[in-house]
């Protein structure tokens, strides 16, 4: 079942080859795969649909946008102090949230959901299958058949997603460098760049705090001087700002209390 996705990280057709092979062994609907940042910031690496992409594509859109506050699963894609690997999975009947139940499984048709998580100091990243009414939810003999390749399936996507952002991002010290080196905001300080560049890589504060050997507190307060200077308010904001070279049209804020 593997043998194909592992040949494929790093790869354009990764998420093919992933929907697939869970397709075909575990009769899933959708796969999609997501990377939390921190509490707040989610993006999609990957999303299939065996019936028509665009459904699954609407309902991630509105995910991240609103609703994974209300997943049930949400507290467990939190960073955590070390690596772990866990599995976990609900049928339709069990959410609480009737919004959340209604636009993620009644409207879809979703019945099951199935779920490989992979916690790190820095970010969360997850596998989520979904089922239909067709083949109903995930049963015993599916977590059974998860549960022995989730190891190494963990590990693979995983590794896709590092190969996939070592190729966007700089490194840190060349991002460090671009928000000292900007010619249009105030010059960051040499700790507030290279907090700067840590949240970007998707470090939370904690992590931050105890690469540079600094408190939280401290941490807190040079992301707030940094945004300030550089005129954003989010990771995606400061991201951008790095991919174009560092700050080209940005201008600071005025009247702002550090």
């Amino acid at each position: 079942m593997l043998e194909n996705v592992i040949l494929s990280i790093g790869k354009d057709e990764f998420e093919d080859v992933l929907f697939d092979a869970l397709h075909r062994e575990l009769r899933a609907r959708q796969v999609v795969l997501f990377h939390f940042r921190d509490d707040v910031t989610v993006e999609t690496l990957a999303a299939k649909d065996d019936r028509d992409d665009r459904c699954v594509h609407s309902l991630v859109r509105d995910y991240i946008r609103r609703y994974h506050v209300y997943d049930p699963f949400r507290s467990h894609c939190a960073p955590a102090k070390s690596r772990t690997v866990e599995m976990l999975g609900f049928a339709d009947e069990e959410i609480t949230n009737p919004e959340y139940s209604q636009r993620f499984y009644v409207e879809p048709g979703i019945v099951g959901k199935l779920c490989v998580i992979v916690r790190r100091p820095r970010d969360a990243i997850c596998l989520s299958l979904y089922r239909d009414r067709l083949f109903g939810p995930f049963g015993g003999e599916d977590f059974n058949r998860i549960d022995a390749i989730k190891a190494p399936l963990a590990a693979a996507f995983e590794r896709h997603l590092d190969l996939k952002l070592a190729r966007t991002l700089p490194s840190l010290t060349r991002m460090a460098d671009i928000l000292q080196g900007s010619e249009n905001v105030p010059p960051l300080s040499s700790r507030e760049a290279a907090v700067c560049a840590r949240i970007v890589t998707g470090y939370s504060n904690e992590a931050i705090a105890l690469d540079l050997g600094l408190s939280f507190h401290s941490i807190r307060t040079y992301r707030r001087r940094a945004y300030v200077k550089l005129n954003v308010t989010s990771q995606n904001e400061l991201f951008a700002l790095i991919l174009k070279g560092g700050g080209q049209g940005a201008a600071p804020r005025q009247n702002q209390q550090l």
